[in-house]
C-alpha cells in the first residue's frame, strides 16, 4: 500500500504526515477490533437460571430472556425451554456478572398459534418485550446460584 501525502502546493511528500496517518489508521483499527461485547466483560460470571410463567401459571414454552445491565447496558441472554426454564449462556460463557439488570422477554410471534379475534398472538402483555416497560428486574449476586422466576401478566 503506497500513500502519497504531499505538502500543499509544493508537490513534495512529507514523511511526518505519512507516519501520523499510519499511526491514526492503526489506532482506529485497534479500537474497532476491541469493540466486541465480550471484551467489555470484566470479572467473573455467576450462574443465572430461572423460569418464565404465564398469567395462568403455565410455563412460557419458547422464546428468549434477556438481562440488560443497569450499569453498563450490556446484555446477557438465554433461550427459554418448553418447560419455561432458562439459563443465561453466550458462547462459552455461562451466567452474568454480579449487578442489577432490567429484563425483557423475546418471542417469535409467527411461531405461535393464531388466536381468533386477537390482534396479537403474544401469550403475555407486549410490555414484556422491552426491558424498560416490562418493569422486570433482577439482581445477580456473587453466589453459585441465582434463581429467578418471572410471572407475566396478560
Amino acid at each position: 500500500m503506497s500513500m502519497q501525502l504531499e505538502l500543499r502546493g509544493t508537490g513534495k511528500s512529507n514523511p511526518m504526515v505519512r507516519t501520523a496517518w499510519v499511526w491514526l489508521v492503526a489506532a482506529v483499527g485497534m479500537a474497532v477490533a476491541g469493540c466486541g461485547q465480550s471484551s467489555f466483560r470484566s470479572g467473573p460470571d455467576y450462574p443465572v437460571k430461572g423460569k418464565i410463567l404465564l398469567a395462568d401459571g403455565k410455563p412460557l414454552p419458547s422464546g428468549q430472556v434477556v438481562f440488560v445491565s443497569s450499569e453498563t447496558a450490556l446484555s446477557y441472554a438465554g433461550p427459554v425451554g418448553d418447560d419455561g426454564g432458562f439459563e443465561l449462556k453466550q458462547g462459552d460463557r455461562v451466567g452474568a456478572p454480579a449487578g442489577n439488570y432490567k429484563v425483557r422477554i423475546e418471542i417469535n410471534e409467527s411461531s405461535l398459534p393464531k388466536r381468533p379475534g386477537k390482534s396479537s398472538n403474544l401469550p403475555f402483555s407486549a410490555k414484556y418485550r422491552d426491558e424498560d416497560s416490562s418493569k422486570l428486574t433482577a439482581t445477580v449476586k456473587a453466589e453459585p446460584e441465582n434463581p429467578f422466576e418471572f410471572k407475566l401478566t396478560k
